[in-house]
């Protein structure tokens, strides 16, 4: 996939880091939704959705 470096426990997905998880057992990486959605969108947006101000 273009944009995405592996860095240990963190990819990089254009420039911006996602938290992720590798489950030995079902051979499966999990991706936290939170980073993802701050990737999709704009980073101070999702700032005030976690917060609740906005």
């Amino acid at each position: 996939m273009a944009g995405i470096e592996v860095k240990g426990r963190l990819k990089l997905f254009e420039s911006q880091q996602v938290r992720t998880e590798w489950d030995e057992a079902a051979e499966k990486w999990w991706f936290s939704v939170v980073d993802i959605i701050a990737v999709l969108t704009d980073p101070t947006t999702s700032k005030h959705a976690t917060t609740g101000s906005g």
